[in-house]
């Protein structure tokens, strides 16, 4: 499993990198690293979109599955991102994936 887990993590990094090439120094970049480890990929690019949203980051992954990222912490917003990451907790109810959600995570482009 390590040689492969290592392979795994370096090729999401790198499709995050390649996601956000273009950007200068994208100031939600490392909220969504802390998401990008939760996917596995089977080879095809993996793409993330993150921007501001309540004093956090919505992060919207694969599948629509919706993160929220405050101070380090990843939180789930909804039924995607559970089944992606059950051991995460729940964000707070006053975050919820809707188009405001939505919207906030397409900002950061």
């Amino acid at each position: 499993m390590g040689r492969t887990w290592i392979k795994f993590r370096s090729f999401v990094a790198l499709a995050v990198v390649l996601t956000l090439l273009g950007c200068e120094r994208d100031p939600y970049l490392r909220d969504i690293e802390a998401v990008a480890p939760y996917f596995r990929s089977s080879g095809a690019p993996v793409v993330f979109h993150g921007g501001p949203l309540e004093g956090g980051t919505a992060v919207l992954g694969p599948g629509e599955a919706a993160f929220w990222v405050k101070d380090g912490e990843v939180y789930v917003v909804n039924d995607a991102a559970r089944k992606v990451a059950p051991e995460l907790e729940q964000a707070p109810d006053t975050i919820k994936y809707d188009q405001a959600f939505v919207d906030a995570a397409h900002a950061g482009e």
